[in-house]
Formats: C-alpha cells, structure tokens, sequence
C-alpha cells in the first residue's frame, strides 16, 4: 500500500534538471489514457486504415532521458468507426479555422561513412512536419472530465510496471503531465477510484515497446484546443476541450480549476 509521503516524494523526480539516470515513458497497462498528437498527416492515414495506429506523445516539456524507454509506443485503434474518424476530421478543421496549421520545413539529411566519422549531406530535399497539433486523450467512455483531473495517469502500479521494463526502481521518475504538488496528492488519493484505458497488452518486456496495445471502440477520445500540457491546471486560460464519442461531440470549458459542460449554437457546439 503506498502512502501519501511516499507519493509526495516523488515530485521532486519532476524537478531534477538532469535526466541522466531518468528514462522515458510511453504507455502503461494501469494508465487513464493513452496520448496522442493529431495533424493533418495522422488523419490522413488514420482514414486509410480499418485498424489506425497512434503514436504515443510526451509532452515536450519533459524532455529527452538517457535511461531507454519503458512502457508502449504506439496504439492500434481496432475497428474504429467511421464516424469517430469523420468527426475527428471536422472537428481539426473547425479548429484550424481559429488555429492556423504551422509548418516546419527542414533540409534532409543523410549520413555518409568519411575517413574519421559519418558526415552529413544534404539531399537537397526539404521535409515538412506540422508542428502545432492538437493534443488526443484516448480515455475509456466512462472517463468523467468533470469529476477526474485530465492528464493524471491514476496509475497504481507505476513503479512495479516502469520496472518491468528493465529499470533499476531507485532511478525511476513519475512522468506526470500535470506537475503540481495537488496534482500527486490527487492521483494518490483517487487512483482506485479511476480504471485503467481497457486496452490489450503485450508483455510488459522491452522488447515489446514497440509493439502496439489494442483498444476497442468503446472509448472516447478528449482533444485539447491548444498544444501545450501545462494549461490543464492553468486556471486563468479559458480554453476549451471536446470529447468525441462515436455518436456525438461535446465540449466543455474550463471554469476555476474545473471542466464544466458548455453548450452553445455554433462552433464547437454538440453534435
């Protein structure tokens, strides 16, 4: 049984500048959601696949560590609904009417074996990569946005999971996307309280990182209107978050430290 110090310990692992002995972290089988970036070149081929998959997204502000990995890559959406896919191409159109798309356009680059190390050359191709995408919660439909604070991972089982992974348990780092003192006090209080996204596993083993976890239709997804984790518990930006359903969209807006229905004609409003 963990206890509440024990929990609050840990944020000093959010903290530490150096990642040297850290790792990073993908998906957890005892994880709320799994994360994901939407652009225009993931609903294009979300579009062409019966079965899409979705790359995990950290968030950027925690960095690169130089431990390896642990947790999954990537998630295989099976059977996703058509419609689920049709609203999520409305839903980033409507948004990039408000948000335009931003582009980066970078030289390619190879390497080349030289006579002391590899040298760079330049194609002379330029590659494009969208760099301001909307962030995607994929939750499980019972996922209560009012009730449970989005970004918090509810995982119980954290360290005996990261450690499955080959980690040494006295380097492990909580990689929370919401770093608030009340944020850990919360998940410690409330991780009972909230299941794990209902997803197959492979072995939690290395070697499987890249394999994908598997979900069915029965979730939801929560899209964030803006790319950046740390508003989640910013009480003074008014921003919104919609959640998509197979059946419908809803949005809800951020009042106080909360997330409340919002319903209005219009843009964003319920479909």
């Amino acid at each position: 049984m963990k206890n509440f110090c024990f929990w609050l310990a840990l944020l000093s692992f959010l903290t530490v500048k150096s990642n040297a002995n850290a790792h990073n972290t993908f998906f957890l089988p005892g994880d709320a959601f799994f994360h994901t970036v939407l652009t225009e070149d993931v609903l294009n081929q979300m579009e062409k696949e019966k079965s899409p998959v979705f790359e995990y997204a950290r968030p950027e502000f925690l960095g690169e560590s130089f431990c390896g990995y642990a947790g999954f890559a990537k998630l295989e959406f099976k059977n996703m609904p058509d419609s689920l896919k049709q609203q999520l191409r409305k839903l980033y159109g409507d948004l990039r009417e408000l948000t335009p798309k931003i582009v980066e356009i970078t030289d390619e680059i190879i390497y080349k074996e030289g006579d002391l190390h590899d040298i760079e050359v330049k194609t002379g191709n330029k590659l494009t990569r969208e760099i301001n995408g909307f962030s995607v919660f994929i939750v499980n439909r019972n996922f209560d946005v009012t009730k449970h604070t989005l970004g918090l991972k509810y995982n119980e089982e954290w360290v005996d999971q990261v450690a499955a992974f080959g980690h040494d348990r006295r380097h492990l780092r909580l990689e929370s996307f919401v770093q608030t003192p009340d944020a850990i006090a919360e998940e410690w209080r409330d991780s009972p309280l909230v299941p794990p996204l209902s997803a197959e596993s492979p072995a939690m083993d290395r070697k499987n990182i890249s394999e994908p976890v598997v979900i069915s239709p029965d979730c939801k997804l929560l899209v964030l209107t803006h790319p950046d984790m740390r508003q989640l518990t910013n009480a003074d930006k008014f921003d919104y978050i919609y959640e998509i359903s197979e059946n419908s969209t809803k949005r809800f807006i951020k009042r106080g430290k909360h997330w409340v229905r919002h319903e209005a004609s219009g843009f964003g409003s319920d479909q």
